[in-house]
């Protein structure tokens, strides 16, 4: 069995990391490339509209000579901090409002900025960034949306479009009757707001639903997301974005009124809602909804290798130190406590046989996507349920991560070796493509003989010790932090000093069609009942259609 060719303990202090294996980041740059200008952190539509303001009277109101330097630090965060506190005081009185940036957990923070006085100062720590949540989250996502240009020298601000610069101005029209921007009028910065104040901004400034809907800005922000100015054409990122937005609107649309937020996953992924609920997209959109099945498979993907990368991790935790012979031992008694201990292909059909499906392991490979459902509750998004409740149980999550990859090459077998072109579109790209995944997992079955044994070593060499290793000298090497979990000497394996405690999350990386949803609400082409039901408003049919019409058009 291989095992690791280098590494060493280098310091003795460790940071967590994100992203151990290097394998969520593929899942997320394709999911810029299909939804530009919208990412897993931008989730209230306003932002675009509201930034874009700040930015416009910096230009016309700040530093004549536009210097981004004066722009950062104080300028900006007065204003974002006026937005906190303002937000938090028009939802003071009903349910707490989430996604304001800077308002921290449940408005932890911000209630801590206003404590029982009648006045709030500005100058408010609430952001380590010196630009708050346009520099952190929404500066290049604002470029993406054609809302934003850079500076002409680096020296100076960003410049706005004329989009940006009409966005910025309907939302100054927005507030101009506040007496917070009466006040901002007569001085080029303010360093406090009264609570009388924040409520009055708040009402029609806030980045909420009610108060967009009684903006100026809504329409523009619309125009912005969907752009129906440009005609049908995939390589245009607007239009790639207005295809996006179409398959959020189709989940809710084709769901018959019972689409909750927790079915956008299984949906795209299974193609169910909830057990016995289909989705069948609209014929239009069935490209599309199929990327984004796709960035599902890379998060199932994903999900499987840090499964076993978390059983190994908690077993090296409890132990401090696993040699060589010891690994194989622990891999082998995992194999044979599951009834494993035999080739991949029973292994396979073993598991497949508990779903209800009986074949052999060629016509598996055709079927088994039509019987790994919910309802069967062994399907891969309920395996990923059941192994989030369970993150600290290493049989079970070995036992997911080996089912999961298993399923899953079964389950998209027949898009690998048809090379749909969508499939490739992403099974393809770099840094562990499942592509290669799927074509190493061919050639090693040509023989009925391959055991899950020696498929487990595989595994654990090729995708788990390897990935973490590359990762962790790149995080070395360019962030100057060190993320090694573990350091391999003598034939053994050892845990950081230093690293006192184990944390790496079960976890399904964002789908960034959960923002459109939230956006979309945002902008009332969606609403969302008490309940947590979604469901079209008349003008979001209406741009439904138009986005269907689009493709008819072409």
């Amino acid at each position: 069995m291989s095992l690791p060719q280098w590494t060493t303990e280098i310091t003795d202090k460790t940071v967590d990391g994100e992203d151990q294996l290097g394998v969520e980041g593929v899942a997320q740059s394709y999911q810029q490339t299909i939804l530009p200008g919208i990412t897993t952190v931008t989730d209230h539509a306003r932002y675009y509209s509201y930034y874009a303001w700040i930015i416009y009277r910096f230009i016309y109101h700040g530093d004549p000579k536009k210097l981004v330097k004066n722009f950062r630090g104080l300028f900006f965060k007065r204003h974002e901090v006026a937005l906190i506190l303002s937000a938090y005081k028009h939802h003071e009185q009903g349910s707490p409002f989430s996604g304001v940036i800077g308002s921290g957990v449940n408005n932890i923070k911000v209630r801590r900025f206003w404590g029982d006085r009648n006045i709030a100062s500005l100058d408010q720590e609430y952001f380590q960034n010196t630009e708050g949540g346009f520099g952190q989250y929404y500066h290049i996502a604002m470029q993406n949306m054609d809302i934003l240009l850079e500076a002409e020298e680096p020296r100076l601000i960003y410049r706005l479009t004329d989009r940006g610069k009409r966005l910025a101005e309907a939302y100054e029209a927005s507030i101009k009757d506040t007496s917070y921007f009466a006040r901002l009028e007569q001085n080029e910065q303010i360093a406090e707001i009264s609570e009388d104040e924040a409520k009055d901004y708040g009402h029609v400034g806030c980045i909420c639903p009610n108060a967009i809907q009684l903006g100026k800005d809504k329409d523009l922000i619309l125009d912005t997301f969907f752009r129906f100015d440009l005609p049908q054409d995939n390589s245009n990122p607007h239009i790639r974005r207005r295809n996006s937005l179409g398959v959020a609107l189709d989940l809710v649309a084709r769901a018959d009124n019972q689409f909750q937020r927790d079915m956008l996953r299984p949906a795209l992924y299974i193609g169910e809602y909830r057990p016995g609920l289909r989705y069948d997209p609209s014929l239009e959109l069935r490209d599309w909804v199929k990327r984004w099945q796709m960035v599902e498979v890379r998060h199932i993907f994903t999900l499987g290798l840090q499964s076993l990368w978390a059983a190994f991790l908690l077993e090296l935790n409890a132990r401090n130190d696993i040699t060589k012979q010891e690994w194989a031992e622990w891999l082998n008694s995992r194999i044979i406590e599951n009834n494993w201990n035999t080739s991949v292909e029973n292994v396979s059909k073993k598991i497949c046989q508990e779903a209800g499906v009986s074949a052999n392991f060629n016509e598996l490979r055709k079927i088994t996507q039509q019987f790994f459902l919910l309802q069967s509750e062994l399907d891969e998004y309920s395996l990923y349920l059941k192994a989030n409740r369970n993150q600290t149980n290493s049989k079970l999550l070995f036992q997911t991560g080996a089912k999961i990859l298993l399923q899953l090459y079964l389950r998209f077998y027949q898009d690998y070796s048809t090379q749909n072109p969508l499939w490739k579109e992403i099974a393809s790209k770099p840094r562990l493509p499942i592509e290669q995944f799927f074509k190493s997992m061919d050639e090693k079955l040509k023989t009925d003989k391959w055991s899950m044994t020696e498929w487990t070593s595989w595994v654990y060499q090729e995708y788990i010790f390897e990935q973490h290793e590359i990762i962790a000298l790149e995080k070395l090497r360019y962030q100057e932090y060190d993320t090694f979990k573990f350091y391999f000497e003598e034939d053994t394996f050892h845990w950081p000093t230093g690293k006192k405690n184990y944390r790496e999350p079960i976890r399904l990386a964002a789908n960034r069609l959960g923002n459109c949803l939230t956006m979309l609400v945002d902008l009332g082409l969606i609403s969302e009942s008490s309940d947590g039901i979604l469901s079209l408003t008349q003008e979001g049919k209406n741009y439904y259609k138009k986005v269907l019409e689009g493709f008819r058009q072409q």
